[in-house]
């Protein structure tokens, strides 16, 4: 038998980007949720195509993964990605700028059906919303996350497909940002983040569980959200039980915290 065939065959639709930050030191690493989430699913057993931007960096993303993960970048145009961040010593974000070379780049070839699960990160410049809608027709199982400082304007552009979503990944400001677009009582399960404190799963508005998370200090905590959304989908993907996924992927992205980030690539 061919175990390969066992895996969850899962889409991930999101950036990749060069990352800086300056709280540690002046140096760029490779990253982007849709790089994080694709590696934490494939190193969770799931067999994972990321749709993504063409770049620079994506070509280093190749260099390291491209034999495990397959990457479907956009033809054109070619969309180079930079986040500057900066971090307080208890690891809260206080700096934010992002640039980009195009407005906006949509994901090539995609077929829904060819999946078990689709994941779109919400973010620009990803076109995010057409392919929402795209995956929503098609009747497949998808989830998404987003981003604290577009969260309003994301949530609302892509409303009426909330509901529909499998899981919603949203840290604590986002839940109370969206509670204000959509009744939470409409949503099937939204899976919330809170930094050191526990993680809360609320289905249908209703709060079911909080896991306690590992402590670990960490100079650069971008991209430990990432990799705990892939994590904790891949273990719901292959049959775990929710309380399960929860844990495992708590563990997951505390182990992959580094200075370099979830990737560990050096630009």
């Amino acid at each position: 038998m061919n175990c390969s065939r066992l895996k969850p065959k899962v889409a991930v639709l999101g950036n990749i980007s060069k990352d800086t930050i300056r709280s540690i030191d002046t140096s760029s690493y490779v990253g982007g949720a849709g790089a994080n989430i694709a590696l934490a699913m494939y190193q969770n057993n799931c067999d994972v195509t990321l749709f993504c931007n063409r770049s620079k960096t994506t070509k280093k993303f190749l260099q390291t993964y491209g034999d495990s993960i397959n990457v479907t970048a956009t033809s054109s145009p070619s969309c180079e990605i930079e986040f500057n961040l900066e971090y307080e010593e208890d690891g809260t974000l206080s700096s934010f700028e992002s640039h980009y070379s195009t407005p906006e780049y949509r994901v090539q070839n995609l077929i829904p059906d060819d999946f078990n699960h689709v994941h779109i990160c919400c973010c620009k410049p990803l076109r995010f919303s057409k392919a929402i809608e795209q995956v929503s027709k098609s009747g497949t199982n998808f989830s998404l996350n987003f981003y604290s400082s577009s969260i309003r304007q994301s949530a609302s552009e892509v409303r009426e497909h909330l509901k529909q979503a499998s899981f919603l990944f949203l840290n604590r400001s986002e839940f109370i940002a969206l509670k204000e677009i959509v009744d939470p009582s409409m949503l099937a399960r939204a899976i919330v983040t809170d930094g050191s404190n526990p993680v809360s799963m609320y289905i249908f508005g209703e709060l079911i569980q909080q896991v306690e998370i590992r402590q670990r200090k960490a100079d650069n905590p971008t991209g430990a959200g990432d990799a705990f959304l892939g994590a904790f989908l891949s273990h719901v993907l292959q049959g775990a039980e929710l309380i399960h996924s929860l844990k495992s992927a708590s563990s997951y992205a505390t182990s992959k915290l580094s200075s370099r980030g979830i990737l560990g690539l050096p630009i």
